[in-house]
């Protein structure tokens, strides 16, 4: 694919057609190479990144959220689901969605667009009532009769501060995924950087989720991708506990819900829940070095059985 005439991004997806053919036809190594060509962009803003978490840090300490009680909206109809890409998010929505009292939105980039310009500390009371009003606005769009709607924009986790601030019963659902598992997914499906410059921006993720747990006055239920794998109905039962509302049998019926999804999971969710994706990284395991020497430590995750078990809110 050495053809001047082709344009980076054709090259992109054509090296990703081919990766994705190569991965059916079982040619894993060849599949890998396809997907590397894909992924050549370097890892911009990694320093960036940190910057900015370090920034939050300083910021946002948890004096900060009693000393703005007043900015808060009292609605409970947002219910938050994030995580990073390819963590369950989509899955988590559709057995939400699929709740009689419950609609699901999608990945609305209402919060994206609105946190782009604030700054904490100068944010006041009324461009904080403003903001929550509209996005009570935007939800009403989706849905007149739902008593909860789901906004599950998975980058809403570095957006987390302003979320609790103005909607502190709102319910917040924290989806989690092995970390190889994770970055695999998200190199094999649309990445366009390289495995270390995914590694590192799961660690820098993982740094801010834990950050948020200690300051938020909120409660975050983690769910992990696994879990709700291997124990559909417990893991269902906790999500519509957190939420508020009485069980029912159709979360269970998820893949019957007919609604539209538009992220690269939507065929999975068409269908009953399958566990032959927990271990498809380890096809590729031989060439994954590099991100695991981006993650460090937090690689070990993947080295131990999923624990169904795991996942309990947390009230900070």
């Amino acid at each position: 694919m050495s053809d001047s005439k082709i344009s980076p991004l054709e090259r992109e997806k054509l090296h990703r057609a081919c990766g994705k053919i190569a991965d059916d036809l079982g040619l894993y190594d060849r599949a890998f190479a396809h997907l590397v060509a894909a992924g050549q962009l370097p890892a911009a803003g990694d320093s960036e990144a940190a910057d900015k978490i370090q920034r939050i840090k300083e910021t946002l300490p948890p004096q900060f959220y009693s000393d703005r009680a007043d900015f808060a909206n009292k609605s409970q109809r947002p219910i938050f689901v994030f995580g990073m890409p390819r963590s369950g998010t989509t899955l988590v929505e559709q057995i939400l969605a699929s709740h009689p009292q419950v609609c699901g939105a999608g990945e609305l980039r209402f919060f994206a667009v609105e946190a782009k310009s604030l700054v904490p500390d100068r944010l006041v009371r009324a461009e904080a009532q403003r903001i929550a009003k509209d996005y009570l606005h935007l939800l009403q769009a989706y849905s007149s009769k739902a008593a909860r709607v789901v906004d599950k924009m998975p980058y809403n986790f570095e957006r987390l501060w302003l979320l609790a601030l103005l909607f502190p019963n709102a319910s917040f659902i924290h989806c989690r995924r092995d970390p190889i598992a994770t970055c695999v997914s998200c190199f094999v499906h649309f990445s366009a950087c390289a495995l270390e410059a995914l590694g590192q921006s799961y660690r820098q993720y993982h740094d801010l989720m834990d950050f948020w747990r200690r300051t938020l006055p909120v409660t975050i239920l983690d769910v992990d991708y696994e879990a709700l794998i291997q124990d559909l109905e417990g893991q269902s039962r906790r999500l519509i506990a957190h939420i508020g509302l009485e069980w029912n049998e159709s979360c269970l019926q998820f893949h019957l819900t007919k609604r539209p999804v538009r992220t690269p999971s939507r065929r999975q969710v068409g269908r009953p829940v399958y566990a032959s994706s927990l271990g498809s990284w380890r096809r590729y395991e031989r060439h994954l070095q590099p991100l695991v020497e981006a993650l460090g430590d937090l690689a070990r995750r993947s080295a131990e059985p999923a624990n169904a078990a795991a996942g309990v809110a947390e009230k900070r």
